[in-house]
């Protein structure tokens, strides 16, 4: 697949991300989901040492209503990407690292669910 073929576009929201296909053949953009089927993944990402989840993975965490847990869930990634700190607050990782883990989780989704092979 060549960028003449298209490109996949991410939306990355303050609460929810998405994904769509351009076609550059049709001129037609196309609406991808993520491996769970949805057209909306939330934006949340859950570190606890090697355990992260990103998106409904995280969201899980929130809905078992383990407050310990639930705090290592971050939410707000986006409004503070252009924060001067680099850390949210320890021991999570960069906000950088944060996003980037989101938007790797999409574009693996849809390379495996949607494309069923790289992008």
């Amino acid at each position: 697949m060549t960028q003449q073929d298209g490109f996949l576009g991410i939306d990355f929201g303050t609460s929810k991300c998405m994904m769509a296909w351009f076609d550059a053949q049709t001129g037609r953009a196309e609406i991808v989901p993520n491996l769970q089927g949805n057209t909306t993944m939330p934006t949340l990402a859950y570190f606890n040492g090697s355990d992260i989840r990103v998106g409904e993975d995280a969201e899980e965490i929130i809905r078992e209503d383990d407050p310990v847990q639930s705090s290592l869930v971050i939410r707000d990634i986006k409004p503070t990407l252009a924060s001067r700190s680099p850390y949210l607050c320890p021991p999570h990782p960069t906000r950088t690292m944060v996003a980037a883990r989101i938007l790797s989780q999409l574009k693996s989704d849809a390379e495996k669910g949607h494309f069923r092979h790289p992008i």
